[in-house]
């Protein structure tokens, strides 16, 4: 060989070693930089061959510059210099990771579904992407697959025992807010799977109780739209029967009781849950008087006419007194 090519030779030998070098340095040094806990999780960049080493050593520069621009809190510009590197190298998980990291901040939901999606085409456990994705298809309104990635990520191995637990809340939340929803759209048989489906998970005191009276509210109104009142009424029962129910609730819930028995042709019955709402004190839109005078006729329709008495009586006082 001659000298020249034995120079080139050496030189390129060179270049190319140093490149090595240089992803071997910077691949520890992304487990430092990095923010991403779980980074060390996912598999480090494997170069195919001496090009591809060659072709990652000329984009590490734009991932260094990315670094610099996320510590001056220059998120978009940091963006961007990531984003021609995956073109580079797109089976780079880790710096895809980071780059995931930086659109959930910039709050580009669609964006982080994306990459998401690719992290989680290759590993499927990896928490971080299942968080994220999480909570951007949550703020596009897309609560169902939001829990589904929220209990994927706490049942993953990989998962913390903090995050896991936020994780947990976090679905706990979003089903409640799904099951309003479903229940707010008349769409009441889905509402009652998925008050209660959020019974399985941890919820807090209130959020329990809010789950079992709205499956029973909602399990309520797919009875009635059904034209069975007889299983409305026994959901509503069951509604009514959990502790600690607020105030507001525990009148809607005996109005609903009082017209569905009325309308299933028991007057006595529907009489003494207006006298239940009668001893909760003024009713918010509904005058005392009108609540005694609808008590009066029901007891009426019932043949017990000295208890309608007792509330027309009452009525009589309110409205010749200080009506309330």
């Amino acid at each position: 060989m001659s000298a020249r090519k034995r120079c080139v030779v050496t030189v390129l030998a060179g270049a190319l070693a140093l490149a090595a070098a240089s992803c071997s340095s910077w691949t520890g040094s992304q487990q430092i930089r990095f923010d991403d806990p779980y980074i060390n999780q996912l598999p480090p960049p494997r170069p195919a061959g001496w090009l591809g080493m060659a072709r990652r050593f000329r984009a590490y520069a734009r991932v260094d510059r990315a670094f610099e621009l996320e510590k001056e809190n220059r998120l978009d510009a940091a963006a961007a210099q990531v984003a021609p590197y995956l073109k580079e190298d797109p089976k780079d998980l880790r710096v895809r990771a980071y780059y995931l990291g930086l659109l959930a901040r910039l709050d580009r939901p669609a964006q982080v579904i994306e990459e998401a999606d690719r992290i989680l085409a290759a590993e499927p456990a990896y928490v971080p992407a299942l968080l994220a994705r999480a909570r951007a298809r949550a703020g596009q309104g897309h609560l169902g697959p939001a829990v589904q990635d929220l209990l994927a990520a706490s049942r993953s191995p990989m998962v913390r025992p903090e995050d896991r637990a936020a994780a947990l809340a976090d679905a706990a939340r979003y089903t409640l807010a799904r099951a309003d929803a479903l229940e707010r759209a008349h769409r009441w048989g889905e509402a009652a799977g998925v008050y209660a489906s959020a019974l399985d998970l941890p919820l807090t005191a209130s959020q329990r109780v809010q789950a079992r009276v709205g499956k029973g509210r909602s399990a309520a109104a797919q009875a009635r739209a059904d034209g069975n009142l007889g299983e409305a009424v026994a959901h509503l029962d069951s509604a009514l029967a959990v502790g600690a129910i607020p105030v507001v609730e525990q009148r809607d819930i005996l109005g609903l009781l009082a017209a569905d028995l009325e309308a299933m042709g028991r007057p006595a019955a529907a009489g003494a849950r207006v006298e239940q709402l009668l001893a909760m004190g003024p009713t918010p839109g509904t005058t005392v008087p009108s609540l005694h005078r609808r008590a009066a006729a029901l007891f009426l329709a019932a043949g017990q006419p000295s208890r309608a008495a007792t509330h027309l009586e009452a009525a009589g006082r309110l409205v010749g007194g200080t009506a309330g």
